[in-house]
């Protein structure tokens, strides 16, 4: 009997090696069920041998995979992928022997073998990587939760430390960025109390002050009305006083013109008695003619008798013309008398009426100082008041800026409150961060300049903690060193054989 030496190429020595020596698992795949495993896969997987052999992905999958979807939508999709462009590599959840997740990275290669459908399967183990991103999604929960006392600190692999030194800087540098809020919160909490106390108070008194203003600007408006309604009727007055001088003039000249006419008649009546004096003197001649004619004729006797009746006739008429002279005379001289009675009332009344003019162009100039003064008094009043009414605008301005003020300062009240609750929220060492409420407006008060310097100097005390934000030290995230790029394998063709396995039945895939 004769034996012959079989020799197996080499590429299927390869193949052996690399199926039973590899730390990757390989599977194959036909009609939807495993039908070859290595040794590798079944420490991947977890589960013995005679677990996989039959099994098909799902049942020994997750129900659903890492984006939600159910598992057979995927199983459906990833063959496909693979019969279309050659292969198909993603990461796959399973299930371990006692049902925990393993993640897994998983490559599908499309073959033939012995003329069936059929498809490679590599997986390699994720758990490290699992370990990694579960550890980071912990911190990442925590950390969004608010909690900044949160560090890893299981160590990872290598190559994967970067990340955990970086994750722990950066919590570190946030934590820091934080209490260095926290103290700028408070401080600006503070401050903005004091300001908006001040501001209140300010807003407080500007009111009261404008209303006083406001006040003080209306009585200065009746006043000023009341000296322009003065100015007038001073003006008025002067007017009058200016026509009464004038008439107690015209009237001095009518009384000297009075007295000049009363003049002239005293020396008529004085003429008009002389006169009178001169009849008279003829009457008591006649008087005496006409006794000594009736003497005469009763001397004649019976031829005088006629002339003695004519003598008796013209002695009589010198009698009445006598008579009448006398009576004359005596009215004369009493209208004389009278006639200088007026004289002397009316040269009184004429100094009395220069009296009069003489105090009434007094009082005139009198009238015409008030009226003067009157006026300087209206413009001076006009220009107060036109003063008043702009610094009664002034305040109202003021009082306008002074609300704007208070409710910018109750704003940042409010706005350093809801910094403090969103502060509170986090967790880390030294973290007193409380939100507390938006002081009431206090009653008013004297002016405090204390206060008011201890408000002003709080502004200079947030550069430092500005600065101290600005200066807290972030370290950079160490440099994760980026994955080689795997090459894109081509599609892979189709072998037409089974070198490296057992023959055995094969049915179409």
């Amino acid at each position: 009997m004769f034996k012959r030496r079989v020799v197996v190429p080499l590429e299927t020595r390869f193949a052996q090696a690399v199926f039973e020596q590899a730390a990757d698992g390989f599977l194959l795949m036909q009609n939807g069920r495993f039908t070859l495993c290595n040794a590798a896969a079944e420490r991947v997987y977890q589960r013995p041998r005679h677990d996989i052999i039959g099994a098909s992905p799902d049942m020994l999958a997750a129900p659903c995979q890492m984006d939600g979807r159910p598992t057979g939508e995927h199983v459906v999709e990833r063959i496909a992928e693979a019969q279309r462009n050659g292969f198909a590599r993603f990461e796959w959840l399973n299930l371990d022997g006692k049902g925990q997740p393993l993640r897994m990275l998983v490559t599908l290669t499309p073959m033939v073998i012995d003329g069936g459908d059929a498809l490679m399967i590599q997986v390699q183990s994720q758990a490290e990587t699992s370990a990694v991103v579960d550890a980071l999604r912990e911190g990442l929960e925590r950390l969004a939760g608010g909690d900044l006392d949160c560090r890893l600190t299981r160590a990872f692999r290598h190559d994967y430390e970067c990340l955990r030194t970086a994750f722990n800087s950066a919590v570190d540098a946030m934590a820091g960025a934080m209490r260095s809020v926290g103290g700028i919160a408070e401080q600006v909490a503070n401050g903005s109390a004091e300001i908006l106390a001040g501001s209140e108070d300010l807003s407080t008194r500007t009111e009261q002050q404008a209303a006083a203003v406001e006040e003080a600007a209306a009585a200065l408006r009746q006043i000023n009305e009341s000296v322009q309604k003065s100015v007038q009727e001073a003006g008025n007055a002067s007017t009058m006083v200016q026509t009464t001088l004038d008439e107690a003039r015209q009237s001095g000249e009518v009384v000297g013109r009075a007295i000049e006419a009363m003049a002239t008649i005293e020396k008529s009546s004085q003429e008009i008695a002389e006169i009178v004096g001169v009849i008279d003197a003829i009457a008591f001649q006649t008087n005496l003619l006409a006794l000594n004619a009736g003497v005469e004729a009763a001397r004649a006797g019976d031829a005088g008798k006629g002339f003695a009746v004519v003598a008796s006739e013209v002695r009589a008429l010198a009698q009445r013309a006598g008579d009448a002279a006398r009576d004359i005379r005596a009215r004369i001289g009493s209208s004389t008398e009278q006639v200088s009675n007026g004289v002397a009332l009316v040269t009184a009344t004429g100094d009395a009426l220069e009296r009069i003019a003489a105090s009434v162009g007094e009082i005139n100039d009198v009238m015409q100082r008030i009226n003067g003064t009157s006026s300087n008094q209206a413009t001076t009043l006009g220009q107060i008041n036109a003063t008043v009414r702009d610094v009664d605008s002034i305040t109202q301005q003021n009082a306008a800026m002074a609300e704007e003020a208070t409710a910018t300062a109750r704003n940042l009240a409010d706005q350093a409150n809801v910094m403090a609750r969103e502060l509170a929220k986090f967790r880390f060492a030294g973290n007193q961060a409380t939100a507390r409420a938006t002081p009431a407006p206090r009653p008013i008060a004297p002016l405090r300049p204390a206060s008011v310097q201890s408000a002003a100097a709080e502004k200079p005390r947030l550069a430092p903690a500005v600065a101290a934000v600005a200066s807290v030290p972030s370290a950079p995230p160490a440099p994760v060193p980026a994955p080689a790029p795997r090459p894109r394998p081509s599609a892979a063709p189709r072998s037409s054989g089974n070198a490296a396995v057992a023959e055995d039945d094969w049915s179409e895939f």
